[in-house]
């Protein structure tokens, strides 16, 4: 029989992997937030052709760099841009390029109590307004208690996290003009977002956390580069579906996601994605270790040597003279 000591051990242990896969796995989210490109007529979004991502990690912070490719068609509807904030951690910066022209936006919230309707910053007071929600929440919990549920909250009384979104309304205005796409057109979007390294002093790691609600589609690929004061020893991933290929070059490193498991594809139908977008977050671990510095030679053996090599320089010369002598 084990000791009662590494029994709680071992259950603490598998209760913290337990929560951090929660934290990876769970979403707080009913309704999805809104990303991309959005058709203005029907607010239904463009349907991406791809999706790339990069991220570059300091101790201090972390950027993304993400890349989406739509195709859109002549006469085609106006369209905006949608990109949510809120689950990036603490934002610093926030660039948005569509055709490599820069978008000027603005910020929006997204109702608790009704998911489509749109707040704009613009309104201050509304936007920054949320009694209302929070007035919905105490009478939703309080029905909650008495056993009865109200229709638009959900199954476990809460309602929707807000949303902020980076909102750019005339995108295709910017890019096409008032008439629009004259022809078939490819669209790339580019996203820059600078955001705060998380540290855990206990464990010694650094955490690059990337919102997987940023990303219309699962991304076709995932890399980051690395760059730290001391030793990078490992780079890791608690998602469960990837794995971590990784070139580690002292301070530095280069990793790339790639799948645990052999992509499967059914017949006519597409492969697996390399990530799942249900996943919520990835998560890139970073544990440093100590620079391997060389060792310095102490006063003496460096006196040594010196001397050494002024003799040695000394009996060359003298004997280069006596052969002319």
């Amino acid at each position: 029989m084990m000791p009662i000591a590494h029994v709680i051990a071992r259950r603490r242990h598998l209760q913290r992997r337990q929560d951090a896969s929660l934290r990876v796995k769970n979403t707080p989210y009913t309704t999805p937030p809104r990303v991309g490109l959005y058709d203005i007529s029907t607010s239904e979004p463009l349907h991406p052709k791809g999706c790339v991502v990069q991220l570059d990690v300091n101790d201090r912070q972390t950027t993304y760099h993400i890349r989406m490719s739509y195709r859109v068609t002549a006469g085609s509807s106006p369209f905006a841009f949608f990109f949510p904030v809120n689950d990036c951690g603490q934002v610093a910066k926030i660039t948005v390029m569509i055709n490599d022209i820069p978008m000027s936006g603005e910020m929006i919230r997204r109702s608790r109590r009704d998911p489509s309707r749109l707040i704009s910053a613009q309104n201050r007071g509304e936007f920054l307004k949320t009694d209302s929600d929070e007035e919905d929440e105490r009478e939703q919990a309080g029905q909650h208690k008495k056993g009865g549920r109200s229709s638009g909250g959900s199954a476990s009384g809460m309602r929707e996290p807000t949303v902020f979104y980076f909102y750019v309304p005339g995108a295709s205005l910017v890019v096409f003009g008032p008439a629009g796409p004259k022809k078939d057109s490819p669209v790339i979007v580019q996203v820059t977002v600078i955001t705060t390294t998380l540290v855990d002093t206990k464990d010694h790691l650094y955490r690059a956390v990337f919102p997987l609600t940023c990303v219309p589609c699962p991304p076709a690929s995932v890399s980051a580069e690395i760059s730290m004061p001391k030793l990078v020893r490992r780079v890791t991933t608690p998602n469960s579906n990837v794995r971590i290929q990784q070139f580690l070059n002292n301070t530095k490193a280069e990793v790339a996601l790639e799948r645990s498991q052999p992509a499967s594809s059914p017949a006519g139908g597409e492969a697996t994605p390399l990530i799942r977008l249900e996943d919520f977050l990835l998560v890139i671990q970073v544990e440093l270790g100590s620079v391997i510095e060389p060792e310095c030679m102490d006063p003496v053996s460096m006196l040594v040597l010196v001397v050494a090599l002024s003799l040695a320089v000394f009996f060359a010369l003298t004997n280069d003279l006596d052969y002319y002598e």
